[in-house]
Formats: C-alpha cells, sequence, structure tokens
C-alpha cells in the first residue's frame, strides 16, 4: 500500500515537471529530490544543460545525471546517522563528474570517513571557488590519503555546524595542499586551538581571512608559536548566535582570544578584528550601563559590569596602533522607535571613547 502511494506520488510530480518542460527558463533553478527527477533530466536534456543552480536532497544514492555544463552552484543535503546508508565515494564522484563547471559546492552530507569526500573532491571542477562542507548526522572517521584534490580555483573555504572531526587534519590533508589560492576560511564553533593551528599552519602563506562562526570563547592554548600568517589581514568572530544571559564573559573570551592569536600566529599585515553582534544585544548592553555602554555578565539575577571604555581600551592598547576594531551590527529592517533611538545613542556613545580611527561600527541589515 505504501509503495503505491509513494508511486503515485512520483508519478504526480514528474507530471507537475512535464507540464513546464516547454518553457526550460523555469528551470534555471533545479531540485532533486529523488530517482525520479533525474529521470526528467534524462528525458528533457535540453533542460539539464539550462540549470544553473542544483540541489540535492536524499538520503538515497542518486546515479545516473546528465551531463549538466552550465550548473555554477550545487548544494546537496544528504542526512544519514546510520554508517550502512552513509554516502560513499562513487554517490559523491559521480554527481561531481556531471558538473564540471561548479564554482559553488555546499555539502552538508554524512560519509563513514572523510576519505570519502577526499577522493570524491577528485572529481570537483577545477572552477570551484568556494566549499562549504559540514557532516549533519554522525561524524566522519579521519583517515589521511596521500593523494590531494587539485582545486586550483578554490579561494574560500565554510566548515559548517555539524558533528565534531578533525578539522585541522581535514583542511591540512583534503584541501590546502591542492588549493594553492586558498585564502580564507571560516570555523565552527566546535573548532579547538590545535585544529586551528594544523589548519592554518597548512595554509600559512595563503590566508588572508579567518572567521570563527558561533565564537563561545576557546580556552587558553600552551603558548606554542605556530607558523607566521604574513598575509592575514582580517580576523572575524561572530557572537550573534551567544546565549543572552553570558555577554560578559563572551567579550573577555573574544578580548582573550584575539590577544592569543596574535601571539601564536604573529600576523603581521592584520589590520582589523571585527566582531559580528545583534543590533539587541548593544541595546541592552547600553541600557544595562545607565545609557553608557558596559560589557556584563547576569547570573541568577546578579548583573556584573565592566565599563565599556575599560575593556575598549585594554583590548585596542594591547593590538598596538595600527589595528582597528570593527563592530558589525545585525539590524532589523523594522524595529521600534525607542529601539532605534537608543540603537544611534549607543553607536554613538561607542565612538566617543576612541573616535573613528581606531573604532568602525556598520549596521547590517537582516
Amino acid at each position: 500500500m505504501q509503495d503505491g502511494i509513494v508511486a503515485s506520488s512520483e508519478s504526480a510530480h514528474i507530471s507537475n515537471l512535464i507540464r513546464f518542460a516547454d518553457n526550460p527558463e523555469s528551470f534555471d533553478n533545479f531540485n532533486i529530490l529523488s530517482r525520479c527527477d533525474v529521470d526528467f533530466l534524462r528525458m528533457y536534456p535540453t533542460i539539464a544543460t539550462r540549470v544553473c543552480r542544483l540541489s540535492i536532497e536524499s538520503n538515497d544514492s542518486i546515479r545516473g545525471l546528465p551531463l549538466m555544463r552550465n550548473v555554477r552552484s550545487l548544494q546537496w543535503i544528504w542526512e544519514q546517522a546510520d554508517a550502512s546508508r552513509c554516502a560513499c565515494t562513487a554517490d559523491l564522484a559521480l554527481i561531481l563528474r556531471s558538473l564540471p563547471s561548479i564554482e559553488v559546492a555546499d555539502f552538508r552530507v554524512d560519509v563513514a570517513g572523510t576519505m570519502t569526500v577526499h577522493q570524491a573532491f577528485a572529481c570537483l571542477s577545477t572552477k570551484l571557488k568556494c566549499l562549504r562542507i559540514g557532516f549533519p548526522s554522525r561524524a566522519p572517521v579521519e583517515v589521511v590519503s596521500e593523494h590531494c584534490p587539485y582545486l586550483p580555483s578554490l579561494t574560500d573555504l565554510v566548515i559548517h555546524e555539524g558533528q565534531s572531526f578533525d578539522i585541522g587534519a581535514f583542511v591540512a590533508y583534503s584541501v590546502a595542499p591542492g588549493a594553492p589560492n586558498l585564502n580564507s576560511i571560516a570555523f565552527p564553533s566546535t573548532v579547538t586551538w590545535d585544529e586551528l593551528s594544523v589548519a592554518l599552519t597548512s595554509a600559512a602563506g595563503r590566508i588572508e581571512y579567518v572567521i570563527l562562526n558561533k565564537f563561545r570563547g576557546m580556552g587558553t592554548h600552551d603558548g606554542r608559536r605556530e607558523a607566521t600568517l604574513i598575509r592575514l589581514h582580517r580576523i572575524t568572530l561572530d557572537v550573534t548566535h551567544a546565549p543572552r544571559n553570558d555577554l560578559g564573559d563572551l567579550w573577555n573570551e573574544a578580548a582573550t582570544f584575539i590577544l592569543q592569536f596574535i601571539t601564536r600566529f604573529q600576523p603581521l599585515a592584520l589590520h582589523t578584528v571585527e566582531i559580528n553582534i545583534l543590533a539587541e544585544d548593544v541595546i541592552r548592553m547600553y541600557e544595562v550601563g545607565g545609557y553608557s555602554w558596559s560589557v556584563f555578565t547576569e547570573r541568577q539575577g546578579d548583573t556584573h559590569s565592566q565599563e565599556w571604555h575599560e575593556w575598549l581600551t585594554s583590548l585596542l592598547s594591547h593590538l598596538g596602533i595600527f589595528i582597528r576594531l570593527r563592530l558589525n551590527i545585525y539590524t532589523p529592517s523594522v524595529m521600534s522607535d525607542v529601539d532605534t533611538r537608543a540603537l544611534s545613542s549607543a553607536k554613538r556613545v561607542a565612538v566617543e571613547y576612541l573616535g573613528n580611527r581606531r573604532l568602525c561600527i556598520v549596521d547590517i541589515s537582516v
């Protein structure tokens, strides 16, 4: 009975696609949810060559994809905690061989081991510029291979939030050696000091920009100095997902991390440290400080505040005169008049302590 329902649903889906087959412009974006979508593309090769952005959402093997020369962007989701049903090298490689022109690839695919993606990436387009990858349901076993994929055009690597794995080894053995133009890496909240060190050291002469997403602090490191990041000019800490009750701890963790990062990697060209923060947190810090910025911590109803200018002055005095702090404030497109006025005042007060030369505040609409 269930098989009959599925078959009927797939038949209706194909019929709906066929209705628009005479209008190829409707298929610039195409979603593959099952084998029947692949069959449709094979039936209509003109449409297959029209697709520019391809999305695959399936926990089953998708084989037989026709050649799709115009696809520039790929998003692939395969969430499967069962190791016996994870994606294998052939599943990934056979699809990637059919997409010779992709420039942006976003994988949220569960695999048994990193060797799977390592081998499959050999089939990635040499035009690939941005690679985003994460493992949503299970942590892959780290298996190192000698032959690294060749990704000559890759500039940006993003490691998604998801299951923890050895990020350092993955970057050092599966990406960096074959990516001579890699200059930007975004790390998830799970990254450790050791993983960060291994990853950045593997591309030390190339990295220009480092991002720490969902930053929650990384503790202290052992004081070792790593390879100098001679081209790094910007680092960003994103605290937009931080719990609302520990902002004071988080700001102090941010200051500690920044100073230790500079000590460890000696980024000679660093000129900007960015912190991404929500407008609601800016307003709250401003109001908690009695309409003067305050870095605060709240626990069990108690509020412990540190004056904004104290935190700011302490950090920037250690950074040196050539490094600028930039606050990216993520601001809703619609805010109450009260919040709008409070945010405007908060930004003005924040700059008053140091002026625009050392501190820059930028609104980013969301």
